[in-house]
């Protein structure tokens, strides 16, 4: 498939109900930051099996996906964010990052590089899954997508994904 195949193919209707499905479908996950971290941790997990199921069957030899731990030492970089929705009545000093961040991941796609030049050569495209409250579900109206996350950051996440 060359370059001109390529670019027909995402200008089908196929193509586009897939991208506004697989939105969708990241946007009806209640993603927003909950000072119960388990509930953030278990719609992050329902957020990245999504995605990895979609970026699975991509024909890169050597791709790996991979959830790789948040390590706690983050908390020291000078543009760490105070993990303020931990914070609750009972607990007015939130929680500490080691505990905040137990379990959780982030998600990684690695494709190896090919050729002479590919040795130590890499590519990052970021985006994320955490959305503002409150909360509503998705809606489609005239072939544009509403909901949390549309267009931060799980609109951005589709797109790499369908690129």
């Amino acid at each position: 498939m060359d370059a001109n195949d390529i670019f027909a193919r995402t200008r089908t209707p196929s193509f586009r109900r897939y991208l506004a499905d697989t939105l969708a479908e990241l946007c009806r996950i209640d993603t927003t930051p909950d000072p119960d971290v388990s509930i953030m941790r278990q719609a992050e997990s329902v957020a990245f099996d999504i995605i990895g199921r979609e970026l699975a069957p991509l024909a890169f030899e050597g791709l790996r996906i991979e959830r790789r731990p948040i390590d706690p030492s983050i908390a020291s970089h000078p543009n760490f964010s105070l993990l303020h929705f931990t914070k609750t009545p009972d607990r007015p000093d939130g929680l500490p990052v080691d505990v905040a961040y137990q379990g959780r991941a982030n998600l990684l796609c690695l494709i190896p590089g090919t050729g002479a030049r590919a040795t130590g050569s890499s590519v990052a495209l970021n985006s994320h899954v955490d959305v503002v409250a409150p909360f509503f579900p998705p809606r489609e109206v005239d072939g544009v997508m509403h909901g949390r996350g549309a267009c931060d950051d799980k609109g951005a996440v589709v797109a790499t994904v369908a690129a």
